[in-house]
């Protein structure tokens, strides 16, 4: 599962901002740091924690987690541009790191509908998304591929290589399936029940 490091109050629980040493609800000063999903924080310590990890990684450009942390932030943002910036340079620091080519492939797709990207478009995210999947098994990458197959070439009536959109989905279904980065898939891009139900198996 995608997280970040992010503090957390000890005495409460609470997730606090890069900038604060006191938590705001109980006051206590015993402030630790704790891995999170950066897309279950809230629009606000977002923003905070983007701007945390702009400045760490503008501190050091060699802090690859720093920079796949901001990468995420951005992608949560749907600044997919900057998204982009980041997991690209984060690929250049640790080029064996499964994520960040899906999270980059994911990024270029921008929150639209595969079936209307280019050809060219459609070449270069496959290309990182086949390096994610020689890399790992996740089900969240399959799933990808599998709606690239399907909304992308089935739609447009166009032939493809390699595993089919259902080959693809009986991997998916294979591999450990975790749900909130099925959720950050499917909120970045633009689905129907037809593409919803092709990843639910209806």
């Amino acid at each position: 599962m995608l997280t970040v490091q992010i503090l957390k109050c000890q005495g409460c629980g609470a997730n606090l901002s890069p900038n604060n040493s006191i938590c705001e609800y109980c006051k206590s000063e015993n402030i630790v740091k704790t891995e999170k999903d950066p897309f279950k924080l809230d629009k606000k310590l977002t923003k905070q924690y983007s701007n945390y990890y702009k400045c760490k990684a503008k501190e050091n450009p060699t802090d690859a987690e720093a920079i796949y942390s901001l990468g995420l932030f951005y992608l949560k943002l749907k600044l997919y541009d900057l998204a982009i910036s980041n997991f690209k340079n984060a690929i250049t620091l640790t080029p064996d790191e499964a994520d960040l080519y899906y999270y980059y492939a994911l990024s270029l797709i921008k929150g639209r509908r595969i079936k209307t990207l280019t050809f060219k478009e459609i070449k270069i995210i496959e290309e990182y998304l086949n390096t994610a999947i020689q890399l790992e098994d996740k089900a969240s990458y399959y799933y990808l591929s599998a709606l690239i197959k399907y909304d992308y070439y089935r739609a447009n009536g166009l032939m493809s290589n390699g595993s089919s959109y259902s080959e693809l989905i009986t991997e998916a279904k294979e591999c450990y399936s975790d749900q909130d980065e099925l959720n950050v898939l499917l909120e970045n891009i633009i689905t129907n029940n037809e593409l919803l139900n092709l990843i639910n198996n209806k």
